[in-house]
């Protein structure tokens, strides 16, 4: 199944220009994290305050989405790739998505119980993926929800449809459930493969 990490190329391509020979690895770590706090703050004050601050969302996905891309690309490029510099990677990647979606959990009819569930299994999709690397030697980044830029792809499109139709966001729970669905057939599908892979190495 397509996942928008076949067109991360791409992506790292676009942003690499825009990024100019200023930025450092680190940097771009940062700035992954500074919009996933927008996003964060766009989801509460959009679901409370004001339907407009959902388009703040898409945008600041975009732009972490691509910060994401950058932070590897820059390390290989400048000689600066490390193993603290991978941890780091893994790390924000995970802590991002908590940033940009907890929030919410302050929105008016999130179902707490529904959002926790969909944070977990963010969290399991992804150790699943690490699992590959420690287990075949190859880090796993299939789908059919393959990773964060899939979620956040999702994550926007339903934003934007609440700043223009805010009825929407009463399907934000059912929205969540089925995008928590999709996120549980990745980890299933990564783990799966990780075993095929390691064969007898992995028993």
């Amino acid at each position: 199944m397509f996942s928008m990490y076949a067109i991360k190329p791409y992506y790292q391509k676009l942003f690499r220009g825009l990024a100019g020979d200023w930025m450092s690895p680190n940097m771009a770590t940062m700035f992954g994290v500074l919009f996933s706090i927008l996003v964060g703050g766009a989801f509460w004050l959009g679901g409370r305050f004001d339907s407009r601050f959902f388009l703040l969302v898409p945008l600041g996905l975009v732009f972490r989405m691509g910060a994401n891309a950058l932070d590897g690309m820059l390390a290989r490029e400048k000689g600066l790739a490390s193993p603290l510099g991978a941890v780091l990677n893994e790390l924000t990647d995970v802590v991002n998505d908590m940033i940009c979606y907890a929030p919410l959990w302050l929105v008016p009819g999130c179902r707490h119980g529904t959002l926790a569930a969909f944070l977990l299994l963010i969290f399991f999709a992804e150790f699943s993926g690490l699992l590959g690397q420690a287990v075949s030697g190859k880090r796993r980044y299939e789908g059919p929800l393959g990773g964060k830029t899939d979620r956040a792809t999702w994550m926007g499109l339903f934003a934007a449809l609440c700043a223009f139709e805010p009825a929407a966001l009463a399907y934000l729970n059912p929205f969540l459930c089925l995008l928590g669905f999709f996120v549980l057939l990745t980890a299933v599908n990564r783990l799966r493969l990780t075993v095929r892979e390691a064969g007898p190495k992995g028993v």
